[in-house]
């Protein structure tokens, strides 16, 4: 199997064994294998359901169903695939601080955390449900009500370390 037709299901990193006959355009409510993902050929890979996935994989690269909805290309020495988000959903969000060290070490670093949180709760409509500040590391558990997570943590997390910097005159990684 070339690593064009490697197809990994969200729990298991054991290839999937892509459907023998690929599908032809207009047969995929008729296949026995609906729902589950098929590959067409080397640069189109659709559902049984005939819904396009996403863009094939270029050489050295695999392909990832994630949540059986969509996909992305992995190079397994460049970074992880792409976080894919969706409107309401739910997350837990964890954040340590570089090394393991610690990220607040006055009360003052927990009340600016604080109220970058609300900052940013403002600015991405996102809903809290709860969140703890550890000495080294964060918990957050919120809803998004657009798919905007990754651009809320950037806003926190480097205001945060931005002003962490300044304030205890440091350089380098925080988180």
């Amino acid at each position: 199997m070339s690593s064009r037709s490697k197809i990994l299901s969200k729990h298991s990193a054991k290839p999937l064994t892509p459907n023998p006959s690929p599908l032809k355009r207009g047969e995929g409510s008729k296949h026995k294998d609906v729902g589950k993902d098929v590959v067409l050929g080397p640069r189109a890979v659709k559902r049984a359901s005939g819904v396009p996935l996403g863009r094939a994989c270029h050489s050295g690269q695999t392909l990832f169903s994630v949540y059986g909805t969509s996909t992305s290309c992995y190079n397994p020495g460049m970074t992880r695939p792409i976080r894919i988000e969706y409107p309401n959903a739910i997350y837990h969000v964890m954040a340590r601080g570089n090394g393991k060290q610690a990220i607040f070490h006055i009360e003052d670093d927990y009340r600016r955390m604080t109220d970058g949180l609300k900052k940013t709760v403002g600015r991405t409509g996102w809903e809290v449900l709860a969140y703890v500040w550890m000495p080294n590391h964060i918990h957050l558990f919120l809803r998004t009500p657009k798919p905007n997570l990754s651009k809320g943590m950037q806003y926190l997390l480097s205001g945060y370390a931005n002003w962490y910097a300044k304030r205890h005159q440091r350089t380098g990684h925080l988180f």
